[in-house]
């Protein structure tokens, strides 16, 4: 049997889906995240242990562990997908896509990350 069955291109299609959505997702949460570091950023100066507050709120979501275990899965799946050569053209080329959007976004949560530790740093040790 050719292994570029119907069904098999049901689920790395659903496969792909899902992780679409995944992205879209987080790419919600982090424009939310931005939103809330930018307000902590104002309010440093004149409300630090509110800002404090803020900002270890922010961090208990850790929206950069949860999107890189997605990341990670998703990498694993990925991995398979190009192993069954699954209308490789079309399939490929939306892993491509989806790998990048993921790439992305890490590189904002790790951003995100960085300016909390430093406003963190800067708030609870001032020059």
């Amino acid at each position: 049997m050719a292994p570029d069955t119907p069904t098999l291109l049901e689920k790395a299609q659903s496969f792909l889906e899902f992780h679409r959505k995944v992205v879209a997702d987080f790419e919600r949460s982090l424009a939310n995240a931005r939103h809330f570091i930018n307000l902590a950023g104002q309010a440093v100066e004149h409300e630090p242990e509110n800002t404090v507050a803020m900002i270890e709120q922010i961090q208990e979501i850790d929206l950069l562990g949860h999107l890189s275990k997605q990341y990670e899965e998703f990498q694993q799946m990925a991995a398979q997908l190009s192993t069954l050569k699954v209308d490789e053209n079309r399939v490929q080329a939306s892993v491509t896509s989806v790998r990048e959007q993921y790439e992305e976004i890490l590189a904002e949560a790790e951003e995100q990350a960085g300016i909390m530790d430093v406003m963190l740093a800067s708030v609870q040790y001032p020059h």
